[in-house]
């Protein structure tokens, strides 16, 4: 008999309910999170996030093909792009690498007891606050932009319960 048991996430869900997919940066998100459960636990809290990746090949470069840009928006998606492969070189099996754009998160609810048959809705609202590094990577041109709405029960000693929600996030249009 092993001396540790498994750990499993508690027997609950949790999903997010919002109005549209589509968000343009500075926008406010707002939604619900409806948590219902069939066990009884201690819920740390429950919090919603949001978070905007690039995806980057890993690839072998010599600083020779490191050549200075006039764009300044080139120059640091050069810098970016050249330093991450030297960065995540020894990860292996993987041939594209995550580069963080934007992280963000808010709390919906407190420590609580959740009990078996619990269901409960909490709102929330969360921005998509304009930074340098979202600016950049959403101005240039191509694939590989990922934003992901999450909600989160978060539990001690034990898996977090979580849902995923893809969105997609653009720059405001020019007003001409």
């Amino acid at each position: 008999m092993p001396q540790f048991k498994e750990s499993k996430a508690p027997d609950a869900t949790i999903s997010i309910n919002i109005d549209k997919d589509n968000f343009v940066i500075g926008e406010t998100i707002t939604g619900n999170i409806l948590v219902t459960s069939e066990e009884e636990f201690d819920a740390k809290e429950i919090r919603v996030e949001i978070q905007g990746v690039v995806k980057s090949k890993i690839e072998e470069r010599s600083s020779s093909e490191d050549d200075e840009a006039d764009n300044p928006i080139e120059g640091v998606s050069r810098a970016v792009g050249f330093l991450a492969p030297k960065i995540f070189k020894k990860i292996k099996g993987k041939d594209t690498i995550d580069i963080p754009m934007f992280k963000e998160q808010t709390k919906v609810g407190e420590k609580l007891k959740i009990t078996k048959g619990y269901t409960q809705q909490f709102p929330f609202q969360i921005t998509i606050r304009p930074n340098a590094r979202t600016m950049i990577y959403l101005s240039r041109p191509g694939p590989g932009r990922e934003w992901t709405l999450k909600g989160v029960i978060a539990v001690e000693g034990r898996p977090d319960v979580e849902t995923k929600k893809d969105i997609r996030v653009s720059l405001p249009q020019p007003q001409s």
